[in-house]
């Protein structure tokens, strides 16, 4: 069995298992050379998430200072209507980058810089957001990086359904 074969295996046990969402999410961070993986959930009242276990304190940090209402990126994903995982200088300038609040102020400080997202729609009208974060150092995300994320876009979509509607759990 290949990587991805166990990948697409992963993702469909954390469906139906939640709890292993955050270990899921680590392999497919090292797929991405990223240091960590985040599974969002949100609708206009309420945003549930679940991370890998490396950056857990680091998202809490995000959602706890209010970065998540201050980050442009979920809004420019969320336009560009794009069914596969972008990276930011698909959404961003590298002018852009270097003067966004989000970048500078929080990503660059707790050692992140790039990323690696997808968005899709629930049912519900809730978007699901899957986020891959890379260290400035290491990335810009490669081309290759995101050609392997689409290919198990499809599974993470139905999985992330599945653990929707059974009651997502946050970190």
């Amino acid at each position: 069995m290949n990587i991805e074969e166990e990948l697409t295996d992963a993702i469909y046990e954390a469906g139906a298992i939640p709890e292993l969402w955050p270990q899921t999410l680590q392999k497919l961070s090292e797929l991405s050379d990223a240091l960590g993986g985040l599974l969002f959930v949100t609708n206009m009242k309420t945003a549930d998430w679940i991370a890998s276990d490396g950056i857990i304190e680091i998202v809490k940090k995000y959602f706890r200072e209010g970065w998540a209402d201050k980050n442009p990126r979920p809004r420019r994903l969320a336009a560009l209507r794009h069914a596969g995982f972008i990276h930011d200088l698909d959404v961003f300038s590298e002018e852009e980058l270097k003067n966004e609040p989000v970048y500078q102020d929080f990503y660059r400080k707790v050692g992140f810089g790039w990323g690696a997202g997808t968005m899709f729609q629930m049912p519900s009208g809730d978007n699901v957001v899957f986020s891959f974060e890379c260290s400035y150092e290491t990335c810009p995300v490669r081309r290759e990086t995101i050609e392997r994320l689409d290919r198990l876009r499809p599974h993470l979509a139905r999985a992330s359904l599945l653990t929707w509607r059974m009651g997502m759990r946050t970190s």
